[in-house]
Formats: structure tokens, C-alpha cells, sequence
């Protein structure tokens, strides 16, 4: 006999969730935020410093308490349904670090892809060299993730079974 499941969504499952261990998701979002504030010290750890002031602006946080486009891995912002959701923050430069930028020469006229309609012709005042990437928000929270997805199991558990009774 083959097992029936419904796909229901995060939000009924979080209802539920809610219903039966009330402190599960208090647990779940403490343990989220503790986690992204790991990551964001293991990012800023393995930062490039030259200044330091990039590596400063590395952040672990609620995106509820961030509502400006500082997020790491997101495109344009988009507010969450989860309000217990977390992220790391960081100033815009971490894309031109994390995956380097290619070499351009500004010799002749070319045209501004910015604008769909009509062709522009922009020249630029000068070239730039390449940057090699430097490769330290992937990578970490690569080798973190599975972790955190343990410590973030563990702690709903603890508060499913604190609603069983059980210790």
C-alpha cells in the first residue's frame, strides 16, 4: 500500500506546528539567529581586509529588522511570509569580492545595456583590471550548512518534546 501525502505549505505547517509545541518555533528562531550571527563571524573571519570596514559591515540578523537591500544572496527585496527568518547582511561590494570582476578596456564607444529601447553609446573614462575573486561567504556557509540544519532539527525537537511531557 503506497503512503498518501498532502502537500499543504510552510505556512499550515507552521500553524500546526504551533498548534501541538507552541515553544518549538520560539526554539527555531533562537537557534536561527544564533546561527546566522556564526556565520556572519566565520564570514567576517575569512573577510578580505584591507580597510576592514567591509568585514565590519558583516552582520547576522532577522530580516524583519533589515528592510534595506544589504542582504547576502538575495536578488531585489522581497519581504518574507516567515517572520522568524534570518539572514547575513553585508555591504553591496560582496558580489565583486565573492566572484572577482572581469577586465575592461574603455577605448571605444559601446553600447548601455540599461536601456532596451533605443541604443546609447556610453564611454567609459577609463579601464579596469580584473579582480580576482575571493571566495568567503559561499564556501563558509557551505561548510556549515548541514550543521546548521541539525542545530535548527534539535531545537524544534526539544520543544515538541517538552509539549509531549517528555524531558
Amino acid at each position: 500500500m503506497a503512503m498518501k501525502a498532502k502537500i499543504q505549505g510552510r505556512e499550515a505547517l507552521t500553524r500546526k506546528l504551533d498548534q501541538m509545541a507552541p515553544m518549538a518555533n520560539k526554539y527555531a528562531a533562537e537557534e536561527k539567529l544564533a546561527i546566522a550571527k556564526d556565520a556572519a563571524s566565520r564570514i567576517a573571519a575569512s573577510a578580505p581586509r584591507r580597510t576592514g570596514e567591509y568585514a565590519a559591515s558583516i552582520q547576522g540578523d532577522f530580516q524583519r529588522n533589515r528592510s534595506d537591500h544589504s542582504r547576502i544572496g538575495g536578488g531585489e527585496y522581497r519581504a518574507t511570509k516567515d517572520r522568524d527568518a534570518t539572514g547575513v547582511f553585508a555591504e553591496f561590494i560582496w558580489r565583486f569580492l565573492e566572484h572577482g570582476t572581469k577586465a575592461h578596456t574603455a577605448e571605444e564607444p559601446r553600447q548601455d545595456r540599461r536601456y532596451k529601447k533605443r541604443v546609447v553609446l556610453t564611454k567609459a573614462k577609463r579601464g579596469h583590471h580584473a579582480t580576482k575573486p575571493y571566495p568567503h561567504i559561499f564556501a563558509n556557509w557551505r561548510a556549515m550548512r548541514d550543521e546548521s540544519k541539525k542545530r535548527i532539527h534539535t531545537a524544534i525537537m526539544r520543544g515538541i518534546r517538552e509539549a509531549m511531557g517528555q524531558k
